[in-house]
């Protein structure tokens, strides 16, 4: 059985769960999810018809609860995501950690998995991992959260990479297979097509300042054989990609440029972006998992970093110089730089992912312990 990062909305956090049943449907093992639940009910997050184990209360009788339904399971599996360091709900990790502590004594194996941990730590996770039960096992899906984790907690952690790179694309929407006509079309024609992320949680603090310098970038390539697709990955309310993609390509459209661009509707499933984006030349994106749906096909990609991840992520594959940060946005030159340097380095960069990829797959499967 298995507890997921979050609600909803998130195609990132799908797309862990969705690689995780991916590796176990590998080894024909049986998976259930346990709903974890903090005041209101949340929806679970696979998309799908997996069953539930049960929805458990944010509390010791939750914490008790979960124990004895798991008994009867082979193992305990927390997908941690970028969620286990306490910075941004504390209160669910504390629980996390509650539940491995008493699991791993009454005999069932837990594996938190597939993890960042930031420079910033809450201390109060720091403290509750390193008297944790030296049977809960650590595994972080990138090498310099693994070197923080161990730095801080003095807990040992192994190394995998994101569990999102065994999820695979599947091609039943329409309106995707639509999409990616279009970028074969684009091609076709001699355009290089770059798909575009915008996360919504770089940009509220300075929002139309931040939109009107995307909507410079790109307008600033009018009649250069350039061609965008603005993806969107998180549909969630309060950090909608959408409703930042559509005020750029509003405002593009606005300035009267006719440069080809396609903002991809939504809601759609992680396996559809990943499709998506599946032969375009580039990604350029402020959403790690995003970046993870291009690199998994071998598309080099261009970050913008909001937390500590984005560079373990690139170090996989020995990408340099393919980052800026959030801030980096307020800066119109900044945005167009980026671009630039992808359009400059694309090719040579698709040669080093691809020489990269296997062994990054193959580290993904690590997630999973036997």
């Amino acid at each position: 059985m298995f507890i997921s990062p979050a609600s909803r909305g998130s195609l990132g956090d799908q797309a862990l769960v969705e690689g995780f049943l991916e590796l176990q449907n590998n080894t024909e093992t049986k998976c259930l999810e346990a709903l974890v639940i903090n005041g209101q009910v949340k929806q679970k997050i696979y998309a799908g018809s997996l069953p539930v184990l049960g929805r458990y209360q944010s509390s010791r009788s939750g914490i008790l609860n979960i124990i004895f339904d798991s008994i009867r399971y082979k193992a305990l599996y927390i997908i941690g995501a970028d969620t286990l360091d306490g910075s941004y709900d504390i209160g669910k990790n504390l629980f996390w950690l509650d539940i491995a502590n008493y699991a791993v004594k009454v005999g069932i194996p837990v594996n938190i998995i597939s993890f960042s941990f930031s420079s910033n730590p809450d201390l109060r996770v720091v403290k509750k991992i390193h008297t944790i039960d030296k049977r809960v096992v650590f595994v972080s899906r990138e090498v310099y959260s693994k070197e923080r984790f161990e730095f801080t907690t003095g807990v040992p952690c192994i190394l995998a990479a994101d569990l999102a790179f065994i999820m695979k694309e599947k091609k039943d929407n329409k309106e995707i297979i639509s999409v990616n006509s279009w970028v074969e079309d684009r091609k076709s024609s001699g355009d290089k097509v770059v798909a575009l992320n915008v996360n919504s949680l770089t940009s509220m603090a300075s929002l139309s300042t931040i939109v009107d310098n995307y909507i410079g970038a790109i307008s600033s390539f009018e009649n250069k054989n350039i061609s965008f697709l603005l993806v969107s990955h998180d549909f969630r309310d309060d950090q909608s990609d959408y409703e930042v993609l559509s005020l750029i390509y509003e405002g593009v459209r606005k300035r009267g440029s006719s440069i080809p661009m396609v903002l991809v509707g939504g809601p759609y499933n992680c396996w559809d972006a990943k499709y998506a984006v599946s032969s375009v030349d580039f990604i350029v994106t402020g959403r790690m998992h995003l970046a993870i749906a291009g690199l998994s096909q071998g598309i080099p990609v261009y970050c913008v970093s909001y937390k500590d991840k984005f560079e373990g992520l690139l170090h996989h594959f020995g990408l340099k110089n393919c980052l800026i940060k959030s801030s980096d946005l307020l800066s119109l030159n900044k945005i167009v730089g980026l671009f630039d340097f992808a359009l400059s380095n694309f090719k040579s960069d698709k040669v080093i992912v691809n020489n990269s990829l296997q062994k990054v797959i193959k580290l993904s499967a690590s997630n999973i312990i036997n």
